[in-house]
């Protein structure tokens, strides 16, 4: 709240100033031309007090008056336009950063929902390649945080080594399953963390894997 707070008083005050900045440099404006126009007028009377080479001179000199404060004025407002990119891309980063947390979030939520789904399958329902699949899912949801929990990661993969062993398939899985678990692996073997996991992910599915094409094989064969 406080550093909101600076950020729009700093905005407030540089408003305010180029909104002065803005103000005299019209006025300074108004001022050349009306003093161009008195000049104008007093050279073009028939009894002129003003002589051409003065009215020249002064006239020159105006407008290089006015050149130079055009010229300022283009290089202030390139500076604000310089810091409202710079602000745009903090505030860019800072919503950049605010949607990974919400993706972090809820891959954490959605890893410790799939948990409870294991211990159900895998405890109560003995539902062992129901327990593997959950434990898939749960374990791409840990690997996909940016600080990934050890201890996390550690259950889910000893639940699908669990899982794994005991799988015993008296009819074979669904067939819309395979391509199910085959894209999942491609998930997890594609992210960044999955280095960390391999000696242990990769027999435990290449296990499970090959008991249920074994089982899909005999059911084929029947």
């Amino acid at each position: 709240m406080k550093d909101k707070e600076k950020n729009e008083a700093k905005n407030k005050g540089s408003k305010s100033n180029n909104n002065n900045l803005s103000l005299w440099l019209s006025v300074i404006s108004l001022v050349g031309v009306a003093a161009f126009a008195i000049l104008w007028i007093c050279n073009v009377r028939p009894q002129s007090v003003v002589s051409l080479d003065s009215f020249v001179g002064v006239a020159t000199g105006l407008i290089g008056i006015m050149v130079t404060f055009a010229i300022g004025w283009q290089i202030v407002n390139a500076m604000e336009i310089k810091n409202k990119i710079k602000e745009m891309d903090a505030l860019r980063e800072k919503l950049n950063a605010q949607q990974l947390d919400l993706q972090q979030t809820a891959a954490a939520a959605k890893a410790d929902s799939m948990f409870a789904l294991v211990i159900l399958e895998q405890d109560i329902r003995k539902n062992y390649d129901h327990a593997f699949r959950y434990c898939m899912v749960g374990l791409f949801g840990c690997i996909s945080i940016k600080e990934p929990s050890s201890t996390n990661i550690d259950v889910f993969l000893s639940r699908m080594e669990i899982s794994a062993s005991k799988y015993t398939p008296t009819t074979p899985l669904p067939q819309e399953l395979y391509p199910y678990f085959q894209e999942l692996n491609r998930k997890i073997r594609s992210s960044n963390n999955y280095t960390f996991i391999a000696h242990r992910y990769e027999p435990a599915f290449n296990l499970f894997m090959s008991k249920a094409i074994a089982a899909k094989n005999h059911g084929n064969k029947h």
